[in-house]
C-alpha cells in the first residue's frame, strides 16, 4: 500500500510541477505566475503539516484519509513502510519524467493530463479495494 500511494503520489506531483507548467506556458501564462503558483503550492505544503493529525481523525482514520488524500495528491505513510515508500518515491523520481514526457509528447498535453489523472483515479481505487479487504 505503502509503495503503491507514494509511486503514485510522486508521478502525479511530477506531472504538476513539469508538465503543467509547460501547459500553462503554452497558453501564455507568464513565467511569473507559473512561479508563483508553484511557490504558493510548496508554502501550502508546509503550512498544512501541523493540522495533519486532526485532518487525519476528521477524515476516519489513516487508511480512507490515504484513499482520500491519493486523490487529492498529498498523502503520506509512517513507520515500516518508510524504507519501501523511499524505494518507490525513487524508482518513480527515475522513471517518471522520461515515461510521462514519451506519453505527453505522443498523446498531446490535453489527452496526457486526462490519462495521468484516470491512471491516477484507478490507483486510489485499487488502494482503497485493498484497505477494505485488511482485516482489521
Amino acid at each position: 500500500l505503502a509503495m503503491l500511494t507514494s509511486s503514485t503520489a510522486l508521478w502525479a506531483l511530477t506531472v504538476q510541477v513539469t508538465f503543467l507548467p509547460v501547459h500553462l506556458e503554452l497558453m501564455a501564462v507568464p513565467a511569473t505566475a507559473i512561479g508563483a503558483l508553484l511557490s504558493l503550492r510548496a508554502l501550502t505544503a508546509v503550512l498544512i503539516r501541523p493540522w495533519m493529525p486532526r485532518m487525519v481523525a476528521v477524515l476516519g482514520g489513516r487508511e480512507r484519509t490515504v484513499v482520500l488524500t491519493l486523490l487529492a495528491m498529498s498523502p503520506g505513510e509512517r513507520g515500516a513502510a518508510l524504507g519501501v515508500r523511499l524505494s518507490g518515491n525513487r524508482f518513480a523520481q527515475l522513471t517518471a519524467p522520461v515515461a510521462l514526457a514519451v506519453v505527453a509528447e505522443r498523446a498531446g498535453l490535453p489527452w496526457f493530463f486526462a490519462l495521468h489523472g484516470a491512471l491516477v483515479l484507478a490507483a486510489a481505487l485499487v488502494l482503497h479495494a485493498l484497505v477494505r479487504r485488511r482485516p482489521g
